[in-house]
């Protein structure tokens, strides 16, 4: 049965929304990958959209956040539009990621929320990177019709 409504992303058997729980996250400044943290893959059957809430609770280091979608024929991860990211988030704030066709575009700061116009593809993931020191953030999810 399709879901008609907005609400929140299930993971896994939780429908709570959330993509990641409030946690310690770092960057030691070791190998590329060092720092990066990729969500499951979603599959999004009839929604058009989707709002991320990044609750950043302790001000130290910066993420930065985006949305990719999965190439079905390659399976490579690419963002879902080029500026479809946050900029570098280095307050304690809860701020949002929108992603949502025909949405007016927003460029984020670190403490504004940024919007982008743009489908949201089949297959998606959260896609975060800690750049600098650590830090302490969550991120939950709800799909926009």
């Amino acid at each position: 049965m399709a879901n008609h409504t907005n609400g929140p992303v299930p993971v896994g058997s939780s429908t709570d929304g959330v993509v990641f729980p409030s946690a310690i996250r770092l960057h030691t400044g070791g190998v590329a990958s060092d720092g990066v943290y990729d969500s499951d893959a979603f599959l999004n059957v009839d929604h058009k959209g989707v709002r991320l809430y990044i609750n950043r609770t302790v001000a130290t280091g910066t993420v930065t956040v985006s949305i990719q979608g999965k190439d079905p024929i390659s399976g490579n991860w690419t963002p879902v539009a080029l500026d479809a990211v946050t900029s570098a988030l280095s307050s304690a704030i809860l701020t949002t990621l929108t992603i949502y066709p025909g949405i007016t575009a927003a460029a984020g700061s670190a403490t504004a929320s940024t919007e982008r116009s743009a489908f949201l593809p089949n297959i998606w993931r959260v896609h975060a990177v800690v750049a600098t020191n650590t830090t302490t953030w969550s991120i939950s999810a709800e799909y926009l019709l």
